[in-house]
C-alpha cells in the first residue's frame, strides 16, 4: 500500500519527521522508521543529491512504508517536473513570496485540467504500472502535495493571499527559520517595524532531530 505524505499534511497538529540531506544509505527509510518518524523531508537544495540519488532514496522510503516530501532547489519546471516523475508526491519550494509565485508552482506540479505539467505515466511516480490515462492524471493530481517555504519579509507579507491558493493544490505553508530570522535582522537594520512585517500571530511547534531543527506553524486564531 502506497504511504502518501497528504495524509501527514492533511492532519492536523504535530508532524514529526527527519532531515534527509547527506545520509543516503540504502538502509535509512527502515532506520527512521524505527526512530518513529512519520515522514522524510528530502534536501536537494541545500545538499549534493542528484536525481539519481533522489529516485534511489525514494524507494528505500518507500520500501518502509515512510512517506516523504522533496525539497527542489528551485520553483523552476525542470527541478519540480523531474521530482515528481522520479516519484516525489510532495514538493517543497523554498522562499515562496507571492500568490502570483503559488500559483505558477501549482502549474507546473499538476496535469491537465488543473495545470500544465508534462504527462510521464507508468514511471516511478506511478511505480511503473499501466492504467487508463484518465484516471492516472487524476490520481497524480490528488497526491501531490506543494509545501512552501515562507522565508522572506515579502512572503510573510503576503502569507493570506499565497494559503488562499486552489486549495487543490494542497499548500501548506512552513516558516523556515534561518532565512526569515536573517530577514528580519535586515529589516530591523533598515528600521522596519516588526508588526509591519509581521501582520500575524503565529502559533509555533518545534520538530527537533539530531540533524535539524524544523519550524511548522499555524495560523493562530
Amino acid at each position: 500500500m502506497r504511504a502518501r505524505i497528504a495524509e501527514v499534511l492533511d492532519r492536523k497538529g504535530l508532524k514529526l519527521g527527519h532531515y534527509v540531506g547527506d545520509f543516503t544509505m540504502p538502509g535509512i527509510g527502515y532506520m527512521l522508521k524505527e526512530a518513529g518518524a512519520e515522514y522524510v523531508f528530502f534536501d536537494m537544495e541545500h545538499s549534493g543529491n542528484s536525481y539519481d540519488t533522489l529516485q534511489r532514496c525514494l524507494r528505500y522510503f518507500e520500501a518502509a512504508g515512510l512517506p516523504s516530501m522533496v525539497r527542489v532547489p528551485s520553483d523552476g519546471y525542470d527541478h519540480i517536473a523531474r521530482a515528481l516523475d522520479c516519484g516525489a508526491d510532495a514538493v517543497v519550494i523554498p522562499m515562496v513570496g507571492t500568490a502570483d509565485q503559488a500559483r505558477a508552482i501549482v502549474d507546473k506540479m499538476k496535469y491537465t485540467p488543473q495545470g500544465s505539467r508534462g504527462v510521464a505515466l507508468a514511471l516511478a511516480n506511478d511505480r511503473y504500472k499501466m492504467g487508463p490515462v484518465a484516471e492516472a492524471l487524476a490520481d497524480a493530481n490528488a497526491r501531490t502535495k506543494l509545501v512552501c517555504l515562507i522565508e522572506t519579509a515579502e512572503g510573510v507579507a503576503n502569507v493570506d493571499e499565497i494559503a488562499a491558493v486552489d486549495v487543490i493544490s494542497g499548500i501548506e505553508l512552513y516558516i523556515e527559520r534561518g532565512d526569515w530570522d536573517k530577514a528580519l535582522e535586515t529589516a530591523k537594520a533598515q528600521e522596519v517595524r516588526t508588526h509591519s512585517i509581521i501582520p500575524l500571530r503565529w502559533q509555533w511547534s518545534w520538530s527537533r532531530s539530531w540533524r535539524s531543527t524544523w519550524t511548522v506553524c499555524t495560523r493562530n486564531t
